[in-house]
């Protein structure tokens, strides 16, 4: 006679948990390898108590041994907090059959990055502007933990030998940011304002509105503004982000948006905003935009409205071009911008 022993395996348990470096996903690794994998629903694995740490509309992702938490917006977690797995989470032994398997169960300590990644963003906006207060938006954030970071911005002059431009000028202030309108957490929008008084302060929420009082930018000067930002375990932007923009004044201040690296397989299209800093009658008003590149291996004449398209192929590698567009108000040429 033969005897078959059927021994049923351990329950799964969480044997450590930790931050990525990337700061917006926590890893847990298992005892077991886990089934079903894929996604799963995050509020059927946890306890309130851990669901609320992990921020709106968190993502959990089961594969192997591994369960990855994608952290919704504005989590609370940090390192040395808690959660723990609810009974009935449908989570099981991967390798058994089903009538063997076991939930998984426990608590585990959620520890920190090993190597946490700097936070980092880039800063989209204009270049050209009419009045004293510069627009400028937040994009591609990195390492923010998905919260809203704190920004810092300080602005300088480009042109040094006027030491009386640095007046009231080059502070460090706290920005008060908002989420995007479209509600994507990586596009924060602010408002640089150089020498408000306080008093002419208009409050807004969630952002802050202001109108120029005095001291304006300078007209035609050059000013670099710089941003900072801190997320929320403390860490700092290792490189600060920067925005040039120059005070004109022409009826319109122009920025042409688009790629500086390109790739010469593909078309590249360029778009000229615009900003009219003078009352015009544009019923009466005829404008267009004269589009130029230098070396001039393609004629964009062809172009007179906000667009302009190099077709693919024309471009060459490790070569470097100039895009020039002029904007024209009826015939008269009121401004010129170049990017290169």
């Amino acid at each position: 006679m033969t005897t078959t022993t059927i021994q049923s395996p351990a329950a799964p348990q969480p044997v450590t948990a930790r931050f990525a470096d990337s700061l917006d996903n926590v890893l847990i690794t298992l005892s077991d390898s886990l089934g079903p994998e894929g996604l799963v629903n995050c509020s059927d694995l946890f306890n309130q108590t851990s669901l609320e740490l992990l921020g709106e509309n968190p993502r959990c992702i089961s594969i192997a041994n591994t369960l990855t938490i994608q952290l919704g917006r504005e989590p609370d977690l940090i390192p040395d907090d808690s959660l723990t797995f609810l009974s009935s989470n449908g989570l099981y032994n991967r390798d058994v059959t089903p009538e063997l398997g076991l939930e998984v169960t426990g608590t585990v300590t959620v520890e920190e990055p090993i190597n946490p990644f700097t936070p980092y963003f880039e800063l989209f906006g204009p270049r050209e502007v009419c009045r004293g207060t510069v627009n400028v938006t937040v994009i591609d954030v990195t390492a923010d933990a998905r919260h809203e970071m704190d920004y810092f911005r300080t602005i300088f002059p480009m042109d040094t030998s006027d030491p009386t431009i640095y007046y009231d000028l080059h502070n460090l202030q706290k920005i008060v940011s908002q989420e995007g309108v479209a509600g994507d957490p990586k596009r924060l929008s602010f408002q640089v304002i150089r020498d408000v008084t306080p008093e002419l302060g208009l409050e807004v929420t969630g952002t802050v509105t202001v109108e120029e009082p005095i001291n304006p930018l300078r007209e035609n000067l050059e000013y670099v503004i710089i941003i900072t930002a801190i997320n929320r375990f403390g860490g700092e932007s290792y490189i600060p982000s920067t925005q040039r923009v120059r005070r004109v004044t022409k009826p319109l201040a122009l920025t042409l948006l688009g790629p500086n690296i390109v790739d010469p397989q593909h078309d590249v299209t360029y778009t000229v905003s615009v900003d009219v800093c003078r009352e015009l009658d544009m019923m009466t008003s005829n404008l267009q935009f004269t589009w130029s590149l230098f070396p001039p291996i393609i004629d964009l004449s062809g172009f007179t409205g906000i667009t302009a398209t190099v077709p693919k192929g024309y471009l060459q590698h490790a070569n470097s071009y100039n895009v020039s567009v002029e904007g024209m108000l009826t015939d008269k040429l009121i401004n010129k911008y170049t990017i290169g």
